[in-house]
């Protein structure tokens, strides 16, 4: 297994920490693993800014981004943070969701039992997973968009 850089001292940095802060979530939803993700993910901006200020324009539009809106305030206020298991019946349709255990998903239909994972900030629901895959994406097209390595 590659070993990560000791140091975080670029945005490229933050971006790598950010896709193994995904794949822990993927591995073991938690509370720590999903604010692990978002606490990194967020703080991406904060070295693109270091690195380029002519660019916080374009990094203030990104973060009005209902996901990074969401990030944002996964990041600074987690004590409101919950993330619940709930069993998911076979054949039980699931809008938008892709933190799915189980047989598999084709189109909105759940094949097999499953468990979905819910993550609740503030009233409203999320999938963390989902949600998390956005904010990765995101990132990972700024970054293609201002010509910035993105370390793959």
């Amino acid at each position: 297994m590659h070993q990560p850089d000791l140091l975080l001292g670029s945005s490229n940095d933050m971006l790598s920490k950010a896709r193994r802060e995904l794949a822990r979530l993927r591995d073991d939803v938690n509370i720590d693993t999903v604010f692990n993700f978002f606490v990194t993910a967020y703080h991406v901006q904060d070295y693109l800014r270091t690195e380029a200020p002519n660019r916080a324009g374009d990094v203030d539009a990104l973060l009005t981004d209902p996901d990074f809106v969401v990030c944002r305030s996964i990041c600074n206020q987690g004590k409101h943070l919950r993330v619940d298991r709930k069993a998911n019946p076979i054949g039980a349709k699931v809008s938008g969701r892709s933190g799915i255990i189980g047989i598999g998903v084709i189109g909105e239909v759940v094949i097999g039992a499953g468990i979905i994972w819910d993550l609740t900030y503030d009233g409203t629901s999320h999938d963390p997973i989902a949600l998390a895959e956005r904010v990765l994406a995101k990132l990972e097209q700024f970054f293609v968009a201002h010509g910035i390595s993105t370390g793959q």
